[in-house]
């Protein structure tokens, strides 16, 4: 390989996550098509939110994860 990749500090993120109640499932974060992103004991995986609704029965309307899609 000739021109490795090289991972510095400037590849560093903040990263935001909420643990789901009564889960060990995190939410790390949104898509740009308002996908949710999941981490499970099985991997990672992406819910639309009637899916993460009817998953995890989350009110995600009157939740507080705007956060989840600002930039770091």
């Amino acid at each position: 390989m000739n021109n490795p990749n090289i991972i510095t500090r400037d590849n560093e993120m903040n990263i935001i996550a909420y643990q789901i109640t009564n889960s060990d499932d995190f939410i790390l974060g949104r898509t740009n098509d308002k996908g949710w992103i999941v981490q499970t004991i099985d991997g990672i995986f992406i819910y639309s939110t009637n899916e993460m609704e009817e998953v995890y029965c989350l009110d995600l309307i009157q939740s507080n994860l705007e956060r989840l899609t600002w930039p770091s």
